[in-house]
């Protein structure tokens, strides 16, 4: 898997969030009250992406850096 699959699959677990359970190699990091860092890694590709929260706990937003395979970087 590359890292832009890696991050897609990462970005689209809110749509079926009991991927989060079982997922091998997935850490979480507080950042706040209302947002969390998730990093998934497979082998040595790494997805990471921030959930923002609203007061009730919702999922509200999610942020990334998007991979972009013509300059092999990532980007805001």
């Amino acid at each position: 898997m590359n890292e832009a699959e890696l991050q897609r699959y990462l970005s689209e677990t809110p749509w079926f969030p009991t991927a989060l359970l079982s997922a091998a190699g997935l850490t979480w990091e507080s950042i706040d009250e209302r947002s969390a860092r998730a990093t998934l890694n497979d082998g040595d590709v790494t997805a990471t992406a921030v959930f923002h929260f609203d007061e009730e706990g919702y999922l509200t937003q999610l942020t990334a850096d998007r991979y972009r395979q013509d300059i092999d970087a990532s980007a805001p």
